[in-house]
């Protein structure tokens, strides 16, 4: 009878008879959510719906931690998109014989906007005019910013977004293995300063010899790594096959790819990619024998 989730409690009495043993069971019904009621603004409705743990023919034992519990799940969204000072207010009301209806009032407050961008970059001095930088400070606020638009305004979302485009800048320069070390937004008054710590790693070249009919960065851009952001000589091996991989699809079922990795020093490696490109095969008939 629990299982079928129809009742908060079951509970069983046994009493011995002249005739037997009577057995009685004595059950609470399981209260059930109806229906709930969102108050809040348009932009941000659903993404509360997606926060929303109790939902509607969901059971509701009446705790009241769960009803603080759902006001702070709404309440860190409000915080990671940038709301100040935001309220949120859930409320169970009686709809009928065990149902209960949910509403959930929302006051988002004042939004922060984005003011300083604090950027370190592990053994770089970005203020240094005279050391050799892939990216500038003013390059690397720039592109963090790009995804907060023309008002910047806060959000969390925008923040991870900002990130990933400076890792992927960074992959693009020949750094593949550059890190975001820590990412704190930092409220200050009714604005919030943007600290990021970032970690280079080594400098990657890529060399390619005997691609004739693809450039390198047609090639390039088939290479998982720069997705990944991992690079080691069992990864370049895999790079290789992958260029091996495109090539077949292109009709060249004989290539050949050899790679090597030349360490330089401990900053700078040379990816070194030998393709053989042979030549562009049609398939002229196919024969499935067997088939029967």
């Amino acid at each position: 009878l629990m299982r079928t989730g129809f009742f908060s409690s079951v509970t069983v009495e046994t009493e011995l008879s002249s005739d037997g043993v009577a057995v009685s069971l004595r059950t609470v019904p399981q209260v059930y959510i109806r229906d709930v009621h969102i108050t809040s603004g348009a932009t941000l409705q659903s993404d509360i719906e997606q926060r929303m743990f109790l939902r509607s023919g969901s059971s509701y034992d009446g705790n009241p931690d769960e009803l603080q519990a759902q006001e702070d799940a709404i309440r860190r969204l409000l915080v990671r998109d940038g709301y100040k000072n935001a309220s949120v207010e859930v409320r169970a009301t009686e709809a009928g014989p065990y149902l209960i209806d949910l509403h959930v009032d929302v006051d988002r407050g004042s939004q922060l906007d984005v003011d300083r961008v604090l950027i370190q970059v592990e053994e770089r001095d970005l203020n240094d005019p005279f050391e050799v930088l892939p990216f500038s400070y003013t390059e690397l606020r720039s592109t963090l910013l790009d995804e907060f638009g023309f008002i910047r305004t806060y959000s969390e979302a925008d923040f991870d977004r900002g990130q990933d485009e400076l890792l992927q800048a960074y992959r693009e320069a020949g750094h593949i293995r550059a890190r975001i070390v820590s990412a704190e937004p930092e409220t200050r008054g009714e604005s919030i300063d943007l600290r990021l710590r970032i970690r280079e790693g080594p400098h990657y070249t890529f060399f390619f010899e005997g691609n004739e009919r693809f450039d390198d960065d047609d090639i390039l851009e088939r290479l998982s790594l720069f997705q990944t952001g991992f690079i080691d000589p069992a990864e370049v091996e895999s790079a290789a096959e992958e260029i091996e991989d495109f090539y077949l699809v292109e009709g060249h079922y004989f290539a050949d790819v050899t790679a090597s990795w030349e360490p330089l020093d401990t900053a700078e490696i040379i990816v070194r990619f030998t393709i053989d490109e042979g030549p562009v095969s049609e398939i002229r008939e196919l024969n499935i024998e067997g088939n029967s």
